[in-house]
């Protein structure tokens, strides 16, 4: 057995993303790795997770990027998360991104 330890980017309170119908679109896909029900509204429980990846330069890649035929987050809210892992973690990263629609309380 292999184990192997990555970073986590965990994006929390993420309601104004939930309100994105192409969002919705994306987290309502079989495709998308979530807690989501399909078809349902999102709730607290909406959780998305994705790999991205970056590398020096500023190419910032992953599973669920847009542009290849599939659903995908919004390009704005792609770009906006690949700025925020490479702030937090450099140009050159490896990350698990998990966007959480919790409720703020």
């Amino acid at each position: 057995m292999q184990v192997e330890t990555r970073e986590l980017l965990r994006i929390s309170s993420a309601s104004e993303w939930y309100k994105d119908p192409t969002f919705l679109e994306w987290i309502n896909s079989p495709e998308t790795a979530t807690w989501h029900v399909s078809g349902n509204k999102a709730t607290e429980y909406s959780d998305v997770f994705f790999h991205m990846s970056g590398s020096p330069g500023g190419c910032i890649e992953g599973s669920d990027e847009p542009g290849y035929g599939k659903p995908a987050p919004p390009q704005e809210i792609w770009d906006e998360i690949g700025k925020i892992a490479t702030e937090q973690f450099g140009e050159d990263f490896e990350c698990l991104v998990w966007i959480s629609n919790e409720v703020e309380g």
